[in-house]
């Protein structure tokens, strides 16, 4: 097995693809072996869930690398979706966040299963007790951006719970998104976990860790890097991503995560 000389921490949706696309840009498929072949470790962070990056191993050359998944809240080998480690909502926290914003969202759901339903069918799965007894990795909410502060007053009521930042939902001027998580999880604690379980944290303490990412919630991402290594924004990204990176990179239309492999030397 090769001894990891890099890690390249990446965002998935508008980071690695872009919007209204399912699989990342031939450059960087491409870039993908080339970086394994250069010894730097590719692991992605996202919201998305195992089932939901199925189709990204084979491409991005992930086999038996672990990802960050659920928002950090899982964390699992990307060619197999073996679970190394989790910090799921309690079926009932599901059930409490669901009742609480549901009949706010325009779209909710809690696993890949509800991902199918209409609201209303999340809203009778938190009450007629079908959510799965191993809960939920997290709750992600779409909604009007109008019934954002009524989404933040719900959830401000319940105990036990985290979330993401207030995000924009893809290019829809009108849609907002949330995430709500375990308390504690984060992308910082993804990022965190991936390098522990890799056994890859001296690679952070050596400052040879390099995150690409562009939301709102990869302010977390971000926030697992330190002093020490480089973060990099997107063109696309928010005004806040780009204020904190070390570099803004093209965007993801124009292959800026490639770009950033070339600019700090992870492609040759």
């Amino acid at each position: 097995m090769a001894r990891w000389e890099r890690v390249a921490a990446c965002d998935i949706d508008a980071t690695l693809i872009s919007p209204n696309e399912k699989l990342p840009s031939k450059a960087v498929q491409a870039a993908a072996p080339a970086l394994r072949k250069n010894k730097v470790y590719l692991t992605l962070h996202s919201s998305r869930s195992h089932k939901l990056i199925e189709n990204l191993v084979e491409p991005l050359d992930l086999r038996g690398n672990l990802c960050a998944l659920d928002g950090g809240a899982t964390i699992a080998s990307a060619n197999t979706g073996k679970i190394t480690e989790q910090h799921w909502l309690t079926p009932e926290l599901t059930a409490s966040v669901v009742t609480k914003i549901g009949g706010l969202c325009t779209r909710i759901h809690y696993d890949t299963l509800s991902r199918g339903y209409t609201y209303e069918q999340v809203l009778a799965s938190a009450s007629n007790g079908t959510i799965p007894a191993e809960g939920a990795a997290s709750v992600f909410g779409i909604f009007n951006t109008n019934d954002s502060d009524n989404v933040l007053g719900a959830l401000a009521e319940i105990s036990g719970i985290d979330r993401s930042p207030v995000m924009d939902y893809h290019d829809t001027p009108d849609l907002r998104c949330i995430q709500v998580f375990m308390p504690g999880i984060n992308k910082q604690h993804g990022l965190e976990r991936v390098l522990y379980h890799a056994g890859l944290e001296r690679l952070r303490e050596e400052g040879e860790l390099y995150i690409f990412a562009d939301g709102k919630n990869d302010l977390d991402l971000f926030a697992a890097a330190g002093d020490n290594c480089t973060k990099i924004a997107l063109g696309n990204a928010c005004d806040e991503l780009k204020d904190a990176a070390d570099w803004v990179a093209p965007p993801v239309q124009e292959d800026g995560v490639v770009a950033g492999f070339y600019r700090y030397g992870l492609l040759k």
